[in-house]
């Protein structure tokens, strides 16, 4: 499966903000995370950096789909997009279909 890597330059403003929101990391248990979480007490990013501390297991594509939607989920269009998360071994891939276009990443 090929995946296409854009400079944000190169992306729509929804490419962007998905991009941004998903590939951001999430505040959790005090780690990580944008810094003004910590202030305003809001979330922004995913935690799909979590995944990264473990071995992968059979339900790693599921948990991923759902910190994917839970990341967009700030965005008007989330109620619009379709996530899919497929594992190939220990690579995860998304797909986010939305707005008649397909945006691919490596997670």
């Amino acid at each position: 499966m090929a995946t296409t890597h854009k400079s944000l330059v190169d992306m729509s403003n929804l490419e962007s903000a998905i991009a941004l929101s998903v590939q951001s990391h999430r505040r959790e248990q005090g780690k990580n995370g944008y810094w003004f979480d910590a202030i305003s007490g809001d979330t922004f990013g995913s935690s799909l950096w979590t995944l990264r501390q473990k071995a992968l297991g059979l339900d790693a594509a599921a948990i991923a789909a759902e910190y994917v939607r839970e990341a967009l989920q700030h965005l008007p269009q989330s109620k619009s997009l379709d996530v899919e998360v497929h594992q190939d071994g220990e690579i995860l891939f998304c797909i986010i279909n939305g707005d008649q276009k397909e945006i691919r990443f490596e997670l």
